[in-house]
């Protein structure tokens, strides 16, 4: 019954103790590339434009520019996860941060919104959210994270302060866990590849439903990928009994899903200024929970790009409502905003918007924190 579904192969397939003993998968900026950074950042800061309206040509790179392409298309091709290490981000201000970090993922992607407020660049720390809570979002708490995965083809976090104790980084390559999962109980691998229905947390589009239905596994034209937001299943589950029971198979499926990543996960800490990449459609990630310092200044901050991939694989037909496109190279992904529900911030006039919609947290609309 089950003959169809045949392992994966490719790059993408690793265990994380592997891993480990590999770095290849860790970009290390030269002194030369770090100095062409910084200088992009000043030269982007000094068009006077909003941060959110700098594009990628007020982000001048020579030299990386090439670089950042092929690592662009080795995040694509090969294992799903890379790290930029070496950006000072100790020695530089906010808004130095926030332009050499934009002007960056211009040259990988098209950022797109985070929420319906329209970010671009979200700010992940503990504001006191909790699982549970209406549209509650998690990189907004200092819990542990299930493995999931983001609406969007990459996602970038740049490290600016580590937590007291905790917070690492957990990933894991989401064609392994198919493939032993495929392996143990291809019963449930095979439901994996049947429709979920999942919670819009509020993201739907004016008058549309408020959940939407998408298989978890999915592949077209021999890629794979996944999306997964166990939150959003359960939700749905739980607010709206009209929608189809999950099965029990489905409910094993999930919990085996969560069982294996865990043994096959990459865990690692942030250094400060690294800047991880990860593939959401070979990929998942989690985090482990974390203490803050009792000093704000201190506590842990880690700033997020959602980036849509002009190189991105096609995904499946029944991943269009979540993703607004499924075609390679088309802006995809993303949480639409409720101005105007739009998905792709860049395609769109921002005259008069207010710059501070793009932010989690107090920032001006430069992208200075408030308190800096």
């Amino acid at each position: 019954m089950t003959d169809h579904i045949k392992p994966l192969e490719g790059p993408s397939v690793w265990h994380g103790a592997d891993l480990l003993r590999r770095t290849d998968w860790i970009e290390t900026l030269a002194q030369h590339e770090i100095d062409e950074i910084l200088a992009a950042a000043q030269a982007a800061a000094d068009t006077g434009l909003d941060l959110f309206d700098i594009r990628k040509e007020h982000f001048p790179l020579p030299r990386l520019a090439e670089r950042l392409a092929a690592i662009t298309r080795k995040l694509e091709d090969g294992p799903g996860l890379l790290v930029i290490r070496g950006l000072p981000a100790a020695s530089m201000t906010a808004a130095q941060i926030r332009y050499a970090y934009w002007g960056i993922g211009l040259h990988m992607g098209i950022p797109v919104s985070q929420s319906g407020k329209g970010e671009l660049m979200a700010q992940v720390s503990d504001i006191g959210v909790r699982f549970g809570a209406p549209g509650a979002r998690g990189f907004r708490s200092n819990q542990a994270l299930p493995f999931h995965t983001d609406r969007c083809d990459y996602v970038g976090l740049l490290c600016v302060r580590n937590a007291l104790s905790g917070g690492w980084s957990r990933i894991v390559s989401s064609p392994a866990v198919h493939n032993e999962m495929l392996r143990r109980r291809p019963d449930l691998a095979e439901a994996l590849y049947q429709q979920f229905y999942m919670s819009w947390q509020g993201d739907e589009a004016p008058g549309s439903k408020p959940y939407y239905a998408a298989p978890i596994f999915g592949i077209r034209d021999g890629l794979f990928s996944l999306q997964l937001g166990p939150s959003y299943i359960r939700v749905a589950q739980e607010k709206w009994p009209e929608l189809p029971r999950l099965t029990a198979s489905q409910i094993e499926a999930m919990t085996m899903l969560q069982e294996i990543a865990a043994e096959l996960e990459l865990t690692a800490p942030f250094a400060i200024g690294d800047i991880q990449f990860l593939n959401n459609h070979v990929t998942m990630h989690g985090r482990t929970a974390f203490e803050d310092d009792e000093d704000p200044a201190k506590r842990r901050m880690l700033l997020r790009l959602w980036l849509s991939s002009p190189i991105g694989r096609p995904l499946p037909r029944e991943a269009e409502t979540l993703w607004g496109a499924v075609e390679p190279g088309q802006p995809r992904g993303g949480v639409p905003a409720k101005d105007g529900w739009w998905r792709n911030v860049l395609a769109r006039d921002r005259t008069g918007r207010d710059g501070t919609l793009h932010l989690t947290g107090e920032h001006d609309q430069r992208g200075e924190a408030a308190t800096s």
